[in-house]
């Protein structure tokens, strides 16, 4: 991969050289501070970084992560095609273009399944939520998809209702034992009381009757 740097006095990597017949030598070659050159990375590919190392033709040595290769020794009409990793474009403006096309393609594909996504199984004209005829919800103007909507809302207010129906009565026959219940209690209290006050009985007739209405 080339990338334009500027050389400066502070830059002491090794650089090596692969000439238009493949051979390679070290690269003693003088920069001028300030100059423009591209520096091509080892290709981290297996086979295509084999190829390389084979190039440079060096015994006992391998290259490191700051390893560079000028790019003057690399002649484009000369150049075996497969020192490049595939797709590799030379160029780098190229390859940022290249590669925003690519993300601009991938998000329109993307974008395309999303609109597609289902659509045999629902028709273009009935669109959720939306009436083809007329603003007003009348019955008669919908489509099949709002009516399947309207019915689907209906049967859950309806679940709804019956649930709130059955909590009703159930608080309905609660509130009524609880009634029942304070009436006994107060029928109990007033029979103690009547017969701490009254242990003849003078008011039996009355506790009879709150009896009865009691019951």
């Amino acid at each position: 991969m080339a990338t334009p740097v500027t050389y400066t006095s502070f830059m002491h990597r090794k650089l090596f050289c692969i000439d238009r017949r493949g051979s390679s030598k070290h690269c003693n070659g003088q920069q001028q501070k300030g100059c423009k050159i591209k520096l091509f990375r080892i290709p981290k590919e297996e086979l295509l970084r084999n190829q390389w190392i084979a190039a440079i033709r060096r015994e006992n040595w391998l290259p490191t992560d700051h390893t560079r290769i000028r790019c003057k020794h690399f002649i484009v009409s000369k150049l075996d095609a497969s020192h490049y990793a595939s797709g590799q474009v030379e160029c780098h403006h190229q390859r940022l273009v290249e590669r925003e096309h690519t993300k601009k393609k991938t998000l329109a594909f993307a974008a395309e399944a999303m609109m597609c996504l289902n659509t045999d199984a629902v028709d273009e004209n009935s669109v959720p939520g939306t009436s083809t005829q007329t603003e007003v919800c009348d019955s008669s103007t919908q489509t099949d998809t709002d009516v399947s909507l309207l019915q689907g809302i209906l049967a859950t207010n309806g679940h709804f209702k019956a649930q709130l129906d059955t909590l009703q009565k159930e608080k309905d026959v609660l509130l009524n034992d609880v009634v029942h219940e304070l009436n006994k209690v107060q029928y109990k209290n007033v029979e103690l009381k009547n017969k701490l006050e009254d242990p003849d009985g003078k008011y039996a007739i009355l506790m009879e009757s709150l009896k009865q209405k009691s019951i």
